[in-house]
């Protein structure tokens, strides 16, 4: 399943981590990273590479926090807070300002001072491509990363008008091979489609509409990297329930833990 499984756990071996486009999902790949942490590779990452919401543990990790600091502060936020709510708005039905004064307060202001190269795309709507951010401000392309489509508003920035990276490219593992050709890929896929689900309001039909369409190429991707993270997450993408995103979190670093002891052992 696994190109190059011998020289995985080699110290010499540097990775591109990829974290897909998913929501509140992300607290499984959360996991992931707790479980590479306790195996010794956070050191070996040289890239990381982030799409939609969830480019968010990109950057804290980046930064320097650990997965379950990250975990632990995200745990409990409380997206039904009047002050998400934009009652009057017919462009969107959440506010990014609560998320922004927490980006600013806890991360560096531009790229150069994370401690891991980080990449982060989102859709320029003007041109429809994804544009790679990599070095400047830091604020903007992650509050545009995440500018969801009628849920988060969209972000004027620079010439682009930014919106969800998912939209051109869900899981970005191919521009990462581009720009890191040596590199063993580590890729965290979110959305692994559950059938005959029925929606039960406009969210919900939202959410499994962009789900359909952001699966299109992750089946295909996932068999083109050296370590792929893939499985049913019993999350939702926007997930009120405290208790399912504990779950998700322990479910990634149940998998993380067993994927990588599995690799160890073949070595």
């Amino acid at each position: 399943m696994f190109k190059g499984i011998s020289n995985i756990f080699q110290k010499s071996t540097k990775y591109s981590l990829v974290i897909s486009w998913g929501g509140t999902r992300g607290f499984y790949a959360l996991g992931i990273l707790k479980a590479l942490e306790e195996a010794g590779l956070r050191n070996q990452i040289e890239a990381i590479y982030g799409i939609s919401i969830w480019w968010l543990i990109a950057a804290y990790w980046s930064a320097g926090r650990s997965a379950q600091e990250i975990f632990d502060e995200y745990k409990d936020l409380e997206t039904t807070h009047k002050d998400w709510l934009t009652l009057f708005s017919t462009k969107n039905l959440l506010d990014n300002k609560l998320l922004a004064r927490r980006f600013k307060k806890d991360l560096p202001e531009t790229f150069e001072e994370l401690k891991i190269p980080t990449y982060i795309g989102a859709t320029d709507m003007k041109t429809s491509r994804l544009i790679i951010f990599q070095k400047g401000k830091l604020l903007e392309p992650m509050l545009g990363t995440m500018a969801l489509p009628g849920v988060f508003p969209s972000v004027e920035f620079e010439d682009y008008f930014l919106n969800d990276g998912g939209i051109v490219d869900n899981f970005p593992t191919q521009i990462a091979r581009k720009k890191y050709p040596k590199n063993q890929i580590i890729g965290i896929a979110l959305n692994m489609f559950q059938k005959n689900k029925v929606p039960k309001n406009m969210i919900e039909t939202l959410m499994l509409s962009l789900e359909i369409m952001m699966r299109k190429d992750i089946v295909e991707r996932v068999q083109e990297i050296e370590i792929a993270f893939y499985e049913k997450i019993d999350c939702g993408i926007l997930e009120l329930d405290k208790k399912k995103r504990t779950k998700a979190f322990n479910q990634g670093y149940a998998s993380g833990k067993e994927k990588f002891e599995t690799i160890k052992k073949k070595k």
